[in-house]
């Protein structure tokens, strides 16, 4: 990850609570550096 500058990546919304659909969309928090 320290090509990008990047300090951490966290999943959330509805695929962490296993509740996604066809539709969903997938979330992630980027920390920069």
């Amino acid at each position: 990850m320290s090509r990008y500058q990047v300090r951490s990546i966290a999943l959330f919304g509805s695929y962490v609570r296993d509740e996604q659909r066809d539709n969903s969309d997938i979330d992630y928090l980027i920390t920069p550096v």
